[in-house]
């Protein structure tokens, strides 16, 4: 039986943190509100593009640090490593949409923010598309209950309708206004680093590049911890094998990806159990798929880098109506994204 306090838990975060799935742009539309927990440094498979509404945020986003202030539009492409944590006493609200490194076509986007009227507005188009692709087939002039409401200033914690109610003319148009957004924050001097040099080699572990992971201590590292999240070697035997000492693998692992080895390993467990949530899986079940203690262990470290439970995730989720069809594949979740 469920504790009182952590249903009650669960009732306020989910009024903080809205998820719903956007399977045309392969990825998810998240609101929060009321935020001031900070957020390790950590990376993602999908872009990000998120607007600030509320509140300032100390960010470093590959090692570089900036302020976060409202009406900022935050853009992080997929292996570009960010943290941020408050600054000042306003709670941090923003929102923001996921794509897919497919859907985008493995892009570079400029980052980490801009303060473009035109971006600002691009972003806001898709956010309106989407509100209207929440309205159902039949043409209610009510919106669904769950669709995303229309004012960003006063967004509550619903989300869009399902598949099957929603216009598919609508959609064609989220995903239109989405690349409309993802070609205007395109970066066009430099194909091979962002604004920042970020080296397309720290893209290439999430196939945005035809950059191979080089066979050397810090790529077969990598590929040892992708491969075994459950059960990964000690990082003293990782170096152990590759003659270094602890402190050299970490200086040249940091170096590729911006992040240690136990920051990534971390990053992609998170990942990995998004996927599996948004396929349905119970998260004690997900805890031991990639390598959490126990249940307790997986919602401690999935709040702090998500902000809110994997069980509220898992069922923000399901009411969307996109949790796994069968075939395996979480639309939600598809083409890489997790």
């Amino acid at each position: 039986m469920r504790k009182a306090h952590d249903i009650e838990e669960e009732r306020s975060e989910a009024a903080r943190c809205t998820i719903a799935p956007v399977p045309c742009i392969g990825g998810e539309y998240r609101s929060y509100r009321g935020i001031a927990q900070p957020f390790p440094a950590h990376s993602h498979e999908h872009y990000v593009v998120g607007l600030v509404t509320q509140g300032a945020r100390r960010l470093v986003w590959n090692d570089q640090p900036h302020l976060l202030e409202p009406g900022d539009l935050f853009v992080c492409n997929p292996g570009d490593v960010h943290g941020c944590q408050q600054q000042g006493s306003s709670l941090l609200a923003f929102e923001s949409l996921t794509f897919s490194a497919d859907f985008a076509e493995g892009i570079r986007l400029r980052g980490p923010r801009t303060r473009s009227a035109d971006a600002v507005a691009l972003f806001r188009a898709v956010i309106d598309n989407l509100n209207a692709a929440g309205e159902t087939v039949e043409g209610s002039e009510t919106r669904a209950s769950g669709a995303v409401p229309a004012k960003t200033s006063d967004r509550k914690a619903n989300v869009p309708a399902s598949p099957e109610t929603r216009r598919p003319a609508s959609m064609e148009a989220v995903r239109e206004s989405a690349l409309a957004l993802l070609n205007f924050l395109a970066e066009t001097d430099s194909p091979d680093a962002d604004a920042a040099g970020t080296p397309a080699a720290a893209g290439s572990v999430l196939g945005l590049t035809a950059t191979p992971i080089l066979d050397d201590p810090v790529g077969r590292t990598f590929r040892h911890l992708a491969g075994n999240l459950a059960n990964p070697s000690r990082l003293h035997q990782i170096a152990q094998r590759e003659t270094l000492s602890d402190a050299a693998l970490i200086r040249a692992y940091r170096r590729r990806f911006r992040i240690t080895p136990m920051q990534h390993l971390a990053s992609l467990r998170i990942e990995r159990a998004c996927k599996l949530l948004a396929d349905g899986m119970e998260p004690a079940a997900v805890a031991a798929e990639t390598g959490f203690a126990d249940q307790a262990h997986l919602t401690r470290e999935f709040k702090r880098r998500e902000g809110l439970t994997p069980g509220n995730y898992r069922r923000q989720l399901a009411a969307a109506g996109e949790c796994s069809k069968g075939d395996g594949t979480s639309p939600a979740r598809k083409d890489g994204v997790s």
